[in-house]
């Protein structure tokens, strides 16, 4: 597999997993008139399923691009390569270890794409709250901390990818010899 090809998957990927949230946030916003029709909602309801539909737009969006130019985004991610070096190339040797850390920071990054902009709407319905009551109202601070949670799980993976793989690779090897190796023994 070519560099460039290696690159060009990984924006399918990306492209895949905003399709992906695309229709999670569908999901949301049918739930969200199921819940409003119930009676279950009145304050913001307006202000939700626009945001929903915003937030969905956005990532069907990004999913259409992407999957659209996911070639021409590898080679701009790329122009740094010598000239032909990715096409000259019959082969780009990628091994185990390769693919399991561009997983864990394709994973990594994926989990940032989803939580930063969830972590930045929640700070500005805090400071919104706070500028237009005026008061001590009580903030959901589990809801913050959730997200918070998520998005260092984001940088966690993508600051331990390397060992996480050094870690499975290991693993797979002793148990794959292991494997061959009772295999390979008479009965």
């Amino acid at each position: 597999m070519k560099k460039i090809d290696l690159v060009h998957t990984t924006i399918l990927i990306i492209a895949l997993l905003a399709g992906y949230s695309a229709i999670q946030y569908f999901i949301s916003l049918c739930s969200l008139f199921v819940f409003a029709t119930s009676g279950g909602m009145s304050d913001g309801f307006v202000q939700q399923t626009i945001l929903s539909i915003i937030l969905i737009m956005a990532q069907v969006i990004l999913a259409v691009a992407l999957v659209k130019n996911g070639h021409k985004y590898a080679g701009l991610l790329l122009k740094d390569e010598p000239e032909g070096s990715w096409e000259d190339a019959p082969k780009w040797d990628l091994d185990r270890h390769g693919i399991l850390m561009v997983l864990f920071i394709g994973m990594g990054l994926y989990t940032l794409i989803q939580t930063i902009p969830d972590l930045l709407l929640d700070f500005y319905k805090i400071f919104r709250d706070k500028i237009r009551y005026n008061t001590d109202r009580p903030i959901n601070w589990d809801v913050v901390a959730t997200i918070l949670l998520k998005a260092l799980t984001g940088f966690s993976l993508i600051y331990a990818a390397p060992p996480l793989a050094n870690y499975i690779e290991k693993t797979i090897a002793i148990r794959m010899k292991v494997s061959q190796e009772a295999s390979h023994k008479p009965f």
